[in-house]
């Protein structure tokens, strides 16, 4: 039969008996009647100093301190943008409170309008700026005659 790296064999001699004992330097083997068996690994828990404990929860405290100060600016943060939402939006702009679903809903069916209107400005402005270039020319035509007279 062949050992395994990490199994040796212990000899203890007591009294006229002399036992033999198989040890396993892997923690996560154990030998049974010449047999490996597999178990979980154990952990081990040590037991911290007076001081080293109170360290450990003030760096807790003060992580957890810092969590609720990152959160709380969040949550301010978030409400701060739906009331900017809500007062852009006619129909919610004069109400005290809205729901956060009911501002997302009439901010989603305002969109396609405000598209639709930036399009027709935008068409509009091309529009004035081909007229203006036009007026333009004109005046440029009428001043070299003038300046020809």
């Amino acid at each position: 039969m062949e050992e395994d790296e990490d199994e040796i064999d212990v000899v203890s001699v007591t009294g006229d008996k002399t036992e033999e004992k198989r040890t396993s330097l892997n923690p996560d083997t154990t030998s049974e009647a010449g047999r490996t068996v597999n178990t979980p690994p154990r952990k081990l828990r040590f037991r911290k100093s007076s001081s080293e404990s109170s360290e450990q929860e003030n760096e807790d405290g003060n992580t957890r301190i810092s969590h609720n100060d990152l959160e709380r600016k969040r949550r301010n943060d978030l409400r701060h943008r739906f009331q900017s939402l809500r007062k852009s939006i006619p129909s919610l702009e004069e109400t005290g409170r809205a729901a956060k679903i009911t501002i997302l809903r009439r901010a989603s069916e305002l969109i396609p309008s405000l598209q639709n209107e930036e399009e027709r400005l935008l068409a509009m402005k091309d529009d004035e700026k081909k007229r203006n270039a036009a007026l333009l020319n004109t005046l440029m035509k009428l001043t070299k005659n003038n300046n020809r007279r």
